[in-house]
Protein backbone atom coordinates (compact mmCIF):
# COMPACT_ATOMS: atom_id res chain seq x y z
CA UNK A 1 0.00 0.00 0.00
CA UNK A 2 1.29 3.29 -0.66
CA UNK A 3 1.06 6.70 1.43
CA UNK A 4 -1.53 8.18 -1.22
CA UNK A 5 -4.53 5.44 -0.05
CA UNK A 6 -7.67 5.51 1.83
CA UNK A 7 -8.53 2.04 3.92
CA UNK A 8 -12.50 1.64 4.38
CA UNK A 9 -12.99 -0.64 7.01
CA UNK A 10 -15.91 -3.09 6.46
CA UNK A 11 -17.87 -3.01 9.44
CA UNK A 12 -21.54 -4.54 8.10
CA UNK A 13 -21.09 -8.19 7.40
CA UNK A 14 -24.13 -8.34 5.05
CA UNK A 15 -23.92 -4.85 3.69
CA UNK A 16 -23.37 -4.28 0.10
CA UNK A 17 -19.21 -4.10 0.20
CA UNK A 18 -19.44 -7.25 2.03
CA UNK A 19 -21.00 -8.93 -0.73
CA UNK A 20 -19.09 -7.20 -3.47
CA UNK A 21 -16.05 -8.88 -1.30
CA UNK A 22 -17.54 -12.52 -0.86
CA UNK A 23 -18.68 -12.27 -4.49
CA UNK A 24 -14.55 -11.52 -5.48
CA UNK A 25 -13.06 -14.08 -3.10
CA UNK A 26 -15.49 -16.70 -4.30
CA UNK A 27 -15.14 -15.95 -8.12
CA UNK A 28 -11.40 -15.60 -7.32
CA UNK A 29 -10.85 -19.07 -5.49
CA UNK A 30 -13.33 -20.84 -8.18
CA UNK A 31 -10.81 -19.98 -11.23
CA UNK A 32 -7.96 -21.25 -8.97
CA UNK A 33 -9.49 -24.29 -8.01
CA UNK A 34 -10.32 -24.81 -11.92
CA UNK A 35 -6.71 -24.30 -12.94
CA UNK A 36 -5.23 -26.17 -9.89
CA UNK A 37 -7.68 -29.07 -11.08
CA UNK A 38 -6.51 -28.95 -14.51
CA UNK A 39 -2.53 -28.86 -13.54
CA UNK A 40 -3.09 -32.10 -10.82
CA UNK A 41 -4.47 -33.92 -13.80
CA UNK A 42 -2.37 -32.65 -16.97
CA UNK A 43 0.59 -31.74 -15.30
CA UNK A 44 3.65 -33.38 -12.80
CA UNK A 45 2.75 -33.75 -9.24
CA UNK A 46 5.58 -31.33 -8.40
CA UNK A 47 4.74 -28.41 -10.79
CA UNK A 48 4.20 -25.02 -9.31
CA UNK A 49 1.66 -22.57 -10.59
CA UNK A 50 2.98 -18.83 -10.87
CA UNK A 51 -0.19 -16.50 -11.01
CA UNK A 52 -0.85 -12.59 -12.48
CA UNK A 53 -2.14 -10.40 -9.90
CA UNK A 54 -5.26 -10.07 -11.44
CA UNK A 55 -5.72 -13.39 -11.33
CA UNK A 56 -4.38 -14.45 -14.84
CA UNK A 57 -1.74 -17.30 -14.53
CA UNK A 58 1.59 -16.76 -15.51
CA UNK A 59 3.15 -19.73 -15.96
CA UNK A 60 4.55 -23.23 -14.11
CA UNK A 61 7.62 -23.81 -12.72
CA UNK A 62 8.74 -27.73 -12.72
CA UNK A 63 11.55 -28.34 -10.41
CA UNK A 64 11.43 -31.97 -11.91
CA UNK A 65 12.21 -31.06 -15.26
CA UNK A 66 10.27 -29.34 -18.25
CA UNK A 67 7.72 -31.49 -19.73
CA UNK A 68 8.16 -31.77 -23.44
CA UNK A 69 6.00 -29.29 -25.92
CA UNK A 70 7.13 -26.23 -22.93
CA UNK A 71 8.95 -23.08 -23.50
CA UNK A 72 11.84 -22.44 -22.22
CA UNK A 73 11.89 -20.88 -18.29
CA UNK A 74 11.37 -17.30 -18.98
CA UNK A 75 13.41 -14.79 -16.44
CA UNK A 76 10.86 -15.49 -13.50
CA UNK A 77 11.33 -19.05 -14.30
CA UNK A 78 8.11 -19.44 -15.50
CA UNK A 79 7.17 -21.68 -18.77
CA UNK A 80 4.22 -22.03 -21.09
CA UNK A 81 3.22 -24.41 -23.25
CA UNK A 82 4.57 -24.18 -27.05
CA UNK A 83 2.30 -23.34 -29.52
CA UNK A 84 1.61 -26.83 -31.35
CA UNK A 85 1.45 -28.75 -28.12
CA UNK A 86 -2.46 -29.85 -27.71
CA UNK A 87 -2.36 -29.59 -23.82
CA UNK A 88 -3.27 -25.66 -24.61
CA UNK A 89 -6.37 -26.84 -26.10
CA UNK A 90 -7.20 -28.87 -22.60
CA UNK A 91 -6.83 -25.57 -20.73
CA UNK A 92 -9.31 -23.76 -18.28
CA UNK A 93 -9.89 -20.20 -20.38
CA UNK A 94 -6.97 -18.12 -18.79
CA UNK A 95 -8.76 -14.84 -17.87
CA UNK A 96 -8.02 -11.54 -15.20
CA UNK A 97 -10.32 -11.44 -12.55
CA UNK A 98 -13.73 -8.41 -12.94
CA UNK A 99 -11.81 -5.91 -10.56
CA UNK A 100 -13.03 -4.96 -7.35
CA UNK A 101 -14.64 -1.39 -8.83
CA UNK A 102 -16.65 -3.65 -11.04
CA UNK A 103 -17.98 -5.72 -8.36
CA UNK A 104 -18.70 -2.73 -6.19
CA UNK A 105 -20.53 -1.34 -9.30
CA UNK A 106 -22.35 -4.73 -9.26
CA UNK A 107 -23.88 -3.38 -6.04
CA UNK A 108 -24.45 0.36 -7.04
CA UNK A 109 -21.54 1.53 -6.11
CA UNK A 110 -19.26 3.88 -8.50
CA UNK A 111 -15.55 4.18 -6.48
CA UNK A 112 -13.97 7.09 -8.94
CA UNK A 113 -10.84 6.02 -10.37
CA UNK A 114 -10.25 9.30 -12.68
CA UNK A 115 -10.56 12.82 -12.14
CA UNK A 116 -12.28 14.90 -15.23
CA UNK A 117 -11.89 18.07 -16.45
CA UNK A 118 -15.05 19.38 -18.28
CA UNK A 119 -15.80 22.85 -19.88
CA UNK A 120 -19.04 24.18 -19.46
CA UNK A 121 -20.76 22.61 -21.64
CA UNK A 122 -19.99 19.48 -20.22
CA UNK A 123 -17.21 18.22 -22.65
CA UNK A 124 -14.04 16.53 -21.42
CA UNK A 125 -10.94 18.60 -21.61
CA UNK A 126 -8.61 16.35 -19.35
CA UNK A 127 -8.90 13.33 -17.48
CA UNK A 128 -6.07 11.59 -15.41
CA UNK A 129 -6.12 8.23 -13.15
CA UNK A 130 -5.80 8.63 -9.09
CA UNK A 131 -4.17 5.89 -6.28
CA UNK A 132 -2.20 3.38 -8.02
CA UNK A 133 -1.68 3.25 -11.15
CA UNK A 134 -2.27 -0.73 -11.69
CA UNK A 135 -5.10 -1.35 -9.07
CA UNK A 136 -6.99 1.97 -7.83
CA UNK A 137 -9.71 -0.10 -6.00
CA UNK A 138 -8.19 -3.15 -3.99
CA UNK A 139 -9.64 -5.43 -1.78
CA UNK A 140 -8.01 -6.54 1.54
CA UNK A 141 -8.56 -9.09 3.99
CA UNK A 142 -6.64 -10.92 7.41
CA UNK A 143 -8.39 -13.87 7.06
CA UNK A 144 -11.47 -15.56 5.59
CA UNK A 145 -13.06 -16.10 8.83
CA UNK A 146 -15.64 -13.94 9.64
CA UNK A 147 -14.40 -12.11 12.74
CA UNK A 148 -11.21 -11.07 10.24
CA UNK A 149 -10.64 -7.71 9.25
CA UNK A 150 -11.66 -6.60 6.09
CA UNK A 151 -11.71 -4.08 3.86
CA UNK A 152 -11.63 -1.92 0.65
CA UNK A 153 -8.31 0.49 -0.40
CA UNK A 154 -9.33 3.49 -2.98
CA UNK A 155 -7.26 6.82 -3.73
CA UNK A 156 -7.13 8.80 -1.14
CA UNK A 157 -9.69 11.23 -2.47
CA UNK A 158 -9.51 14.12 0.16
CA UNK A 159 -5.50 14.35 -1.49
CA UNK A 160 -6.32 13.67 -4.77
CA UNK A 161 -9.36 15.82 -5.27
CA UNK A 162 -7.68 18.93 -3.33
CA UNK A 163 -4.20 18.71 -5.92
CA UNK A 164 -6.39 17.84 -8.83
CA UNK A 165 -8.10 21.40 -8.49
CA UNK A 166 -5.45 23.38 -8.79
CA UNK A 167 -5.24 21.76 -12.48
CA UNK A 168 -8.86 22.81 -13.64
CA UNK A 169 -8.82 25.51 -15.44
CA UNK A 170 -11.09 28.58 -15.41
CA UNK A 171 -14.68 27.85 -16.68
CA UNK A 172 -14.16 24.31 -15.93
CA UNK A 173 -15.44 22.12 -13.77
CA UNK A 174 -14.13 18.91 -11.71
CA UNK A 175 -15.98 15.34 -11.94
CA UNK A 176 -16.29 14.22 -9.21
CA UNK A 177 -15.77 17.59 -7.37
CA UNK A 178 -13.73 18.56 -4.56
CA UNK A 179 -16.80 18.21 -2.37
CA UNK A 180 -17.02 14.79 -3.08
CA UNK A 181 -18.55 12.53 -0.45
CA UNK A 182 -16.07 10.41 0.06
CA UNK A 183 -16.72 9.48 3.50
CA UNK A 184 -20.05 8.10 2.64
CA UNK A 185 -18.96 6.42 0.11
CA UNK A 186 -19.29 2.79 0.80
CA UNK A 187 -21.97 2.14 2.91
CA UNK A 188 -21.36 -0.19 6.06
CA UNK A 189 -17.75 1.24 6.07
CA UNK A 190 -15.43 2.94 7.68
CA UNK A 191 -12.58 5.12 6.63
CA UNK A 192 -9.37 4.61 9.31
CA UNK A 193 -5.71 5.04 8.41
CA UNK A 194 -3.42 2.74 7.82
CA UNK A 195 -1.96 2.39 11.34
CA UNK A 196 -5.52 1.50 12.75
CA UNK A 197 -5.65 -1.02 9.89
CA UNK A 198 -2.08 -2.71 10.37
CA UNK A 199 -3.25 -3.13 14.35
CA UNK A 200 -6.30 -4.54 13.87
CA UNK A 201 -4.91 -7.54 11.40
CA UNK A 202 -1.94 -7.70 13.53
CA UNK A 203 -4.24 -8.12 16.95
CA UNK A 204 -6.54 -10.51 14.82
CA UNK A 205 -3.27 -12.92 14.23
CA UNK A 206 -2.28 -12.75 17.56
CA UNK A 207 -5.72 -13.50 19.05
CA UNK A 208 -6.51 -16.20 17.04
CA UNK A 209 -2.43 -17.64 17.32
CA UNK A 210 -3.57 -17.83 20.65
CA UNK A 211 -6.71 -19.82 20.58
CA UNK A 212 -5.38 -22.20 18.38
CA UNK A 213 -2.04 -22.93 21.07
CA UNK A 214 -4.80 -22.89 23.99
CA UNK A 215 -6.06 -26.25 21.56
CA UNK A 216 -3.28 -28.10 20.96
Amino acid sequence: MNANIMIYLIEVNDGPVAKALRSFQQDKAAMRQAWLDWAREHLPSDALMREWSDGQVAGFAFPSGIPDGWKKPNKNGTCWPRQNNPILKTMPLNKRFKRPEEYLEEVGITAPTRIFEKNSDGETWAAWGIGNFFNPVQFVWAGLEEDAPKGVVTPDYAYELREGAKRIRNGCTMQPPEDFDWQNLLPGCRVIPRYEWDYLVGKWKETRNDAEEQEA
